[in-house]
């Protein structure tokens, strides 16, 4: 049974917002503090090491928290979760790249545009031409 529209709609703005206020702004900003203080570069600020192993735990984090909602569709495996992770890493990685040189806008708008490809226009508007 197809997911109604509505909801998938939902799942878009719940991503694109409070996922991104989560995981960019509060845990990916808290580890970059946390790595500040272990190491400060040349303008006292965070080091590019410091802010690049924040990215990568955070996505690591961001992909397995998705594997509850994959549970839901499949049993979980090892290589399940290693598909979560590194599918849902992968892009983390670039929303958090994304938060760091461009702002919280910019990985708001790229989480929500994946989102809308992946919940909307998929599902919804191109898989019914092929059914």
């Amino acid at each position: 049974m197809a997911v109604p529209v509505w909801k998938s709609a939902l799942a878009i703005f719940y991503g694109g917002t409070a996922e991104e206020i989560l995981f960019r702004l509060f845990l990916m900003t808290l580890l970059v503090w946390i790595a500040s203080k272990i190491k400060k570069a040349k303008d006292r600020g965070p080091t590019k090491i410091g802010v690049w192993l924040a990215i990568i735990i955070t996505g690591v984090i961001f992909g397995l928290g998705h594997i509850g909602i994959t549970g839901a569709i499949t049993a979980i495996t090892s290589d399940v979760i290693l598909r979560a992770v590194l599918l849902n890493g992968s892009l983390s990685v670039i929303y958090g790249w994304l938060y760091w040189k461009k702002g919280l806008e910019s990985a708001i708008i790229a989480h929500f545009s994946i989102d809308f490809v992946l919940h909307i226009l998929i599902p919804h508007v191109i898989a019914p031409l092929f059914i």
